[in-house]
């Protein structure tokens, strides 16, 4: 195969850089070498190569667009014939050429390209990978990006390769605007990437966080489901510790019938009391807490340390007394729990053994509603108060002290 193939070939994104600024344009100015003419004769003549002697052409399409239309119906056949890097080459070339397009025709040539590339996704989805990655980098159109990134998120599913997708979440809401997608192509798009998500267990924080963005950004479109699972992961996960995000969201309160409960249990999580829990276990029995996937047991340890959180909020010297009788636990016990909740970020203090207290530096709020704000400006104003007291003090020292002559 070419030199100029083998050129282009290595200088391939690696998957490590996924979605990286394109520089696809400037390696096609400085790595092929030859006219359009040539370059078109070279991916045609490698195509040919690759097939049995009755199905050859004894000529290629003189025409650019109606040579790239026949070539790439070839890609699916070549993956299974052509070396990885004669491969590679042969994309890029392709690629190089579609850009010499325009319209209509670049678009469904980047779509038949991906198509081909994605026709069997259990060989060598990485190198597949790599291949729709370029064509993601290669064009700045929207629609070629928007099908190029559904395809990379199907083929990341099945090739257990969906970690790659996590650092691009940020880049969503931004790629939804710019790629000018209505509401079916921006839902299509975040449930593609959930799917992917969902199949990665070790990246249950960031499901967490997409499914808020997706509850938010689509608004009360048929999302029970999300809804549902994002309640559940707020209440399962130790370190989900506030519930802004998510109390009030519409798609949430409005849960109906058995889901009905999951609402009432997220209130008891934000605002409610460990007794409140207990109260709500014994009405609802183990069978809803095993429909949703959850453990009771698991609850009630997450219950308390958000209990010593909130109390922790409201007085700075948490006496034992208060803690055994909010977290419904003996007094021997309150140690381990407050050093528990300390660990996992729920608090910040330190335990006077001798006095029977806590000494509470910082407390996580589970809300920041009303009374948060009552409280907040009550601590400024005393803030602003102990302030001028010290003000007032260095006034007066000043002025009775006896005046120095420098």
């Amino acid at each position: 195969f070419s030199l100029s193939l083998c050129l282009f070939h290595s200088l391939l994104s690696p998957l490590s850089s996924f979605f990286c600024s394109s520089t696809f344009v400037n390696m096609a100015l400085y790595v092929l070498t030859g006219s359009q003419e040539e370059q078109m004769k070279e991916l045609f003549s490698f195509f040919q190569s690759l097939k049995e002697e009755q199905e050859k052409k004894e000529e290629a399409p003189q025409e650019l667009v109606a040579l790239l239309s026949l070539v790439v119906k070839d890609f699916a056949a070549a993956f299974k014939k052509a070396e990885p890097a004669q491969l590679e080459g042969a994309f890029n070339l392709f690629v190089s050429l579609v850009k010499q397009t325009e319209g209509e025709d670049k678009t469904k040539l980047y779509s038949s390209l991906v198509a081909e590339v994605c026709a069997d996704q259990a060989d060598r989805p990485l190198l597949r990978l790599k291949f729709l990655n370029n064509i993601f980098n290669a064009e700045q159109d929207g629609k070629i990006r928007f099908n190029a990134f559904l395809n990379i998120c199907c083929l990341s599913l099945s090739s257990s390769s969906s970690a790659l997708l996590v650092p691009q979440l940020p880049k969503l809401e931004g790629w939804v605007k710019a790629w000018g997608l209505d509401e079916k192509e921006t839902k299509n798009l975040y449930k593609s990437v959930l799917a992917c998500l969902k199949a990665n267990e070790e990246n249950q924080q960031k499901l967490y966080q997409f499914l808020l963005q997706m509850l938010k950004n689509l608004g009360d479109e048929d999302l029970e489901d999300e809804a549902v699972e994002a309640v559940v992961l707020s209440l399962k996960l130790v370190n989900v510790k506030d519930f802004d995000d998510i109390v009030d969201l519409k798609s949430v309160r409005e849960l109906q019938g058995d889901k009905a409960p999951l609402v009432k249990l997220l209130d008891i999580f934000a605002k409610g009391t460990v007794s409140d829990f207990q109260a709500f276990e014994k009405e609802n029995g183990d069978a809803f807490f095993n429909a949703h996937g959850l453990s009771s047991s698991d609850l009630l340890v997450k219950m308390r340390y958000l209990s010593i959180a909130a109390l922790g909020s409201k007085n700075k010297n948490l006496p034992f007394a208060d803690l055994v009788k909010e977290l419904a636990v003996d007094e021997e016990e309150v140690e381990l729990w407050v050093l528990d909740a300390v660990e996992k970020g729920y608090v910040d203090g330190k335990i006077d053994e001798l006095a029977g207290v806590v000494n509470i530096r910082q407390a996580h709020l589970r809300l920041f509603g009303e009374d948060e704000w009552k409280q907040l400006q009550g601590d400024l104003a005393r803030a602003e108060k102990n302030l001028n007291h010290v003000l007032n003090s260095i006034d007066k020292s000043l002025s009775s002290a006896p005046y120095v002559r420098k």
